[in-house]
């Protein structure tokens, strides 16, 4: 199997699943090493944005060419953190639209239910996203505390969440939602508007 970094290929063996695994590891601990991250793979001439290792584990013997394209660590950080941003505003703006109805419904007669646990799902797994890239590349920013205090936060209010959800509580999981997630999110989103980003062009 041909796998090339950021243009430059190279030819590996790969036999069984435990091969491909071996050399993924390898090639992903270079990358991790130089300050880097997976922005997105293209197998066998589709691409995929992210790390798609699972794609090629289950279909190993069918590949010929893997193409890895990199970013830094810090670019990714800035990336990423705009993305949230923006998502965010959308979130505070209509989250209540779709939290209203969770107080007269029941799990399985409200639809908005799986639109609010796919946003919080989505906010909370890129929020310690950007704590790993912190952690990871030592990145220092002005909002480095904030990301840390969010991410412990949600942590709480995750397991808090799940549990009305397991109790089948929809008016305590919407309570929680709109009184301790919600103001969570916006100290987070302005601390966050506070942050010079370089330009977008630049990053990609």
């Amino acid at each position: 199997m041909n796998i090339s970094v950021n243009g430059v290929p190279t030819y590996y063996d790969v036999q069984i699943t435990e091969d491909l695994n071996k050399h993924w590891m390898n090639i992903t601990k270079e990358i991790i090493e130089n300050g880097e991250v997976i922005q997105s793979i293209e197998i066998d001439g589709v691409e995929y944005q992210g790390d798609h290792s699972q794609l090629l584990m289950s279909q190993f013997d069918q590949i010929d060419s893997v193409k890895i394209i990199t970013m830094s660590m810090e670019n990714s950080f800035y990336l990423t953190l705009q993305d949230l941003n923006q998502y965010a505003t959308k979130v505070l703006e209509m989250m209540s639209d779709y939290i209203t109805p969770l107080y007269s419904g029941t799990i399985q007669e409200c639809r908005e239910l799986s639109t609010v646990v796919e946003s919080l799902e989505w906010i909370i797994t890129t929020t310690n996203y950007l704590q790993h890239l912190v952690n990871t590349s030592k990145l220092t920013t002005d909002i480095n505390h904030v990301i840390n205090e969010t991410v412990d936060k949600y942590n709480i209010l995750l397991e808090m969440l799940t549990s009305e959800l397991e109790w089948g509580n929809l008016i305590g999981f919407a309570d929680i939602v709109q009184y301790e997630f919600i103001p969570t999110l916006e100290i987070f989103h302005s601390a966050s508007k506070e942050v010079g980003f370089p330009e977008r062009d630049a990053l990609q």
